[in-house]
């Protein structure tokens, strides 16, 4: 006997890559031979199934054909009979094919039923469906499946036969009605019973695809709703003969034949579960696997001794090649084996040209990590979660965190809730579409200092497959304080520190948007000083000045941070309280006046004191800005006019 040790030598892959060839191979014989019998297995069980099915379609048929004649027969023996005696009395045979019988005349009055409830007789049934499509029919008429009361107890499904009978003139002189109980009726009850193989059985479904058949009677009367089994139904009408393969209502595979009943819409299902057909195939396929199996072992043992024999320099090429991994080795020796020698030399060549790319690799990083170094742009490659895995020392010295703070992706804890979700989102269109961004920010220090800072991701990118992400940030502290100082200066009167035009126009918009929209009351003050011009004349531009920014402290200093105020004019100046209706407001605006009026000048001859006059104008719906200035101004002049000093509210205009 040979030995083969299945350690991880050359000689041992090329085994198993044999044995699990061999595997594979029995594996496709065995699937496709099984697939095979089972296919050839549900072709016999299918056709088997189909002349079934047919047979028991033709019985059920002959069933019926003999109640339709029997009664036919019975209305040709009643042609010259008077309908208002008992025609029932001595009918034994209808009452032996049939649940109930009722004749009914030409005027549509039960005449006579059978069995006698003593309830029936006497009724109009000339607007029932089976009574009128028997007035329309020459011959007999079955009807849809229907529910009939039953008292107290649960309504029993029936199946009327009908047929019109008339005399030889053809004048109608009733209608006979035969019923099926289709729970207790023993035709049906034959049907549910019958059995296909061992565990199949029959359903019977009728024109309007009804149940009226079936071995679970909480099925019967059901309407078929499958899209698949209704199509099937309808090709069964259509003269197809056949047998599918699908889950029955137990939601097991079976195999399912169709078959119109001859002369009827009715359609009869025979149903065999997939296993009983299949069960030759099965036991079939067990005994190839056995055979395959014991095949396949032969040929390993077989394999494993060629293996062994032929491919010894196999073995002392692999140990070659891991002296060379461990360092042991530059290079592997030729084996005298032309075929093996090119492997050989091909794997030399090879290692050279990695070994001189390894140096090439090493030497690019060297550079690349002195270039990200000596950059003043803070640079990080991260991942998807923000987990940094290479951090340069511009990072850490503009945010003041060390590497493992960004490697561990914790830097985002570090910007204001607002702004960090909007940078994750940002972070994420990067990996998630490839797009870059940039984005300004604040950005805490671990001294708890604030730096804002400029960040931008950019999508790495090779052959269209996104690798990951470059982050940079760039300290942004000095523009943005410069920005903010212009637009400071763009926006505020710097004599009084409220806001200028400019400045009063977009806020009063956002306001305005607000009250609009959200359906929010404010009120606005359009205040004007009494005097100021005199003073001014009088007393120079520097009183001036300083009685100016006395007033927009006066004002400052009554109102709210999210109220707005400005100076629109030389001595013009606009309050709007946001949330406050006219009521609120006129106290606020009492306020202002009272203090302005108290407000200490130098004497003078010219000028004795300083006023205001206001007007109050609540905003109403539907206006505009302007029309709303313009009532607090209007309100303003009449303050004026009625002799200063004074608050006057707005007229609401409509």
């Amino acid at each position: 006997m040979f030995k083969f040790r299945f350690r991880r030598t050359l000689t041992a892959q090329l085994f198993w890559s044999v044995f699990f060839s061999i595997c594979v191979a029995i594996t496709v014989l065995i699937v496709s031979a099984y697939q095979l019998q089972r296919q050839l297995a549900n072709e016999v069980a299918g056709q088997q199934l189909t002349e079934s099915t047919k047979r028991i379609a033709d019985s059920i048929r002959f069933m019926l054909d003999t109640r339709k004649e029997a009664i036919r027969q019975w209305s040709f023996r009643h042609t010259h009979t008077e309908y208002g005696q008992p025609l029932l009395r001595d009918e034994s045979g209808l009452r032996v094919l049939f649940d109930n019988l009722l004749v009914v005349g030409a005027d549509g009055i039960i005449k006579d039923e059978w069995p006698d409830l003593g309830i029936r007789r006497g009724y109009d049934v000339s607007e029932r469906g089976y009574y009128r499509e028997a007035l329309r029919s020459q011959s007999v008429v079955i009807s849809e499946p229907f529910f009939v009361s039953n008292g107290n107890l649960p309504d029993i499904p029936m199946i009327n036969l009908s047929h019109a009978v008339r005399d030889e003139t053809g004048k109608l002189l009733g209608v006979v009605v035969a019923g099926f109980d289709l729970q207790n009726n023993h035709l049906l009850k034959r049907i549910r019973e019958a059995s296909v193989g061992e565990a199949g059985y029959v359903a019977l479904f009728s024109g309007d695809n009804n149940i009226i058949a079936h071995p679970d009677p909480q099925l019967l009367m059901k309407h078929v709703t499958e899209s698949d089994f209704f199509q099937y139904l309808k090709q069964a009408r259509q003269g197809w003969n056949g047998t599918v393969e699908r889950l029955n209502y137990k939601q097991v595979e079976t195999l399912q034949s169709f078959a119109q009943l001859p002369g009827y819409s009715w359609v009869a299902v025979s149903v065999l579960p997939s296993s009983e057909a299949q069960e030759n195939a099965q036991l079939y396929g067990k005994l190839q696997t056995l055979l395959f199996v014991v095949v396949g072992a032969v040929l390993l043992l077989l394999i494993a001794f060629i293996v062994q024999l032929q491919l010894r320099k196999l073995s002392l090429l692999a140990r070659d090649i891991g002296r060379v991994q461990s360092g042991q080795r530059s290079q592997i020796s030729l084996s005298g084996y032309q075929d093996l020698d090119r492997v050989i030399d091909s794997f030399n060549q090879q290692l050279r040209e990695n070994q001189n790319s390894h140096r090439q690799l090493v030497a690019r990083q060297g550079y690349l990590t002195t270039i990200l170094e000596a950059s003043n742009v803070g640079m990080w490659v991260a991942d998807e979660q923000g987990k940094a895995e290479f951090v340069n020392s511009a990072a850490t010295r503009i945010t003041g965190w060390p590497s493992d703070f960004f490697e561990q992706g914790r830097w985002l804890q570090q910007i204001p809730e607002t702004y960090r979700e909007q940078l994750q989102r940002h972070w994420q269109q990067v990996f998630k579409y490839g797009r870059y961004f940039s984005f300004d920010h604040p950005y805490e220090k671990p001294n708890g200092d604030w730096v804002w800072v400029n960040c931008q991701g950019y999508p790495v990118v090779r052959d269209g497959e996104l690798l990951g992400s470059l982050a940079t940030i760039v300290d942004i502290s000095e523009r943005y304080e410069r920005e903010k100082a212009l637009e400071t200066a763009a926006n505020n009167d710097p004599l009084t520190g409220l806001l200028n035009r400019r400045g009063y126009e977009e806020a009063i918009s956002l306001c305005y948007r607000a009250c609009t929209k959200e359906n929010q009351t404010s009120s606005l003050l359009a205040i004007d000083l009494d005097f100021f011009k005199a003073i001014n004349d009088n007393q120079g531009h520097e009183m001036g000045d300083r009685v100016l920014r006395a007033i927009g402290q006066i004002i400052k200093a009554q109102i709210r941070e999210q109220d707005i105020a400005a100076r629109i004019g030389g001595d013009e100046f606009v309050v709007v309280l946001c949330h406050c209706n006219v009521q609120q407001a006129i106290p606020i605006a009492e306020q202002i006046r009272a203090e302005i009026d108290a407000l200490e000048l130098e004497q003078s001859p010219y000028v004795s004191a300083l006023t205001s006059s206001i007007g109050v104008a609540e905003f109403q719906a539907n206006e505009y800005i302007n029309d709303w200035l313009r009532r607090a101004d209007k309100a303003s002049y009449q303050a004026k006019s009625e002799g200063r000093n004074r608050v006057v509210v707005a007229d609401n205009e409509q």
